[in-house]
């Protein structure tokens, strides 16, 4: 469309341990801005998102899938789902998106409910428009799908901290007004596995520490780094791939690899001891499907929110506090991870 065009430096070096390399493009805003000026003046509506967008054909009904286990498409890392020989991969990843939704009965529910969202309160503002989709992670040979992941986010989750301030201010929501949902992850996985949410009032950042056996007293810095190495832990495919990758991203002076191998091994043991099954990128699901509902639920109420994965970010009421808001944001949350295992069981 004539916006885009490769600059100079087309090399490109990602994953590497000292130095990252990306591509260089140019942006002509002048066209930009021509294109918009074109849409305007014929009328040309932004696409609006819709994310629950299937077709109607079942996924029994292709012969060339006939012989495909469809209850291997999951949400999760570390996949082999080879692409049928005649296959497009766009064709492909809408099959898989038909399985996902077979597989996953809680799936349509939540983006209808996202649609629902962005129709009544986000028109007009669609950088603020929930997207929630599977997306789709393909072998280098494009052969295969290694990953299929989905999370709930905007356009606006890629903003900086440093420029969180100025967002805030631009859409009227209040500073003051921000709930962020302490441990997150490791508190929904202990909620699925227990069948019933658990409150905020247990630090299971200094829980998983304890169940480390370390010799050291809890301190905030551990606390820090407990959660700083949970998301390695929690994530990586396998035990290797975690040692390996936390090996290669930290400053190496005064350990061995066997001190991280020992150490990491004995976290992802304490995070199981503490919350259960690990659930993996699945975790996802079930985290957007719950702050989805509590966050329409606080667009119900006549605020403005910007979800930003675990936080929200609202506009107040009239005499609220910060300590009211947080209260019913804990009340929505607990109500709303009770609707979840309901649909979920359908």
């Amino acid at each position: 469309m004539g916006l885009l065009s490769l600059g100079y430096n087309i090399d490109y070096n990602y994953n590497s341990s000292e130095r990252n390399k990306c591509c260089e493009y140019k942006f002509y805003r002048e066209n930009a801005d021509n294109f918009i000026k074109y849409c305007k003046d014929n009328n040309i509506e932004p696409y609006v998102i819709k994310n629950y967008d299937y077709d109607s054909k079942d996924i029994d009904d292709d012969d060339k899938l006939s012989n495909f286990n469809k209850a291997r498409v999951l949400f999760k890392s570390n996949l082999r789902l080879r692409k049928p020989e005649g296959m497009g991969e766009i064709e492909f990843e809408k099959f898989l998106t038909r399985c996902l939704n077979k597989n996953y009965p809680q799936l349509e529910y939540y983006q209808k409910l996202a649609d629902s969202i962005n129709e009544i309160y986000y028109t007009g503002l669609e950088e603020m428009s929930i997207v929630f989709k599977p997306s789709f992670k393909w072998s280098d040979s494009r052969k295969s799908i290694t990953k299929i992941g989905i999370r709930a986010t905007t356009a606006l989750n890629n903003t900086k901290k440093a420029d969180r301030d100025a967002l805030l201010e631009k859409y009227g929501l209040d500073k003051e007004k921000e709930k962020d949902v302490r441990a997150s992850v490791p508190r929904l996985t202990l909620s699925l596995n227990n069948d019933e949410w658990f409150l905020e009032n247990v630090d299971l950042y200094g829980k998983i520490y304890m169940n480390c056996n370390q010799d050291e007293a809890f301190t905030d810095k551990m606390r820090e780094a407990i959660k700083k190495l949970f998301m390695r832990a929690y994530f990586d495919s396998t035990e290797r791939n975690m040692v390996n990758h936390t090996w290669r991203d930290m400053k190496k002076s005064g350990v061995t690899k066997q001190d991280v191998d020992e150490q990491m091994r004995k976290l992802k043991v304490a995070i199981e001891k503490t919350c259960g099954k690990i659930y993996g990128t699945e975790i996802f699901l079930a985290e957007s499907c719950v702050y989805l509902r509590v966050l329409q639920r606080l667009l119900e109420s006549g605020r403005k929110c910007w979800l930003l994965y675990d936080c929200f970010y609202c506009s107040g009421l009239e005499g609220e506090d910060k300590e009211t808001y947080s209260e019913t944001i804990d009340r929505y949350i607990e109500e709303s991870f009770n609707e979840y295992k309901k649909v979920e069981g359908k």
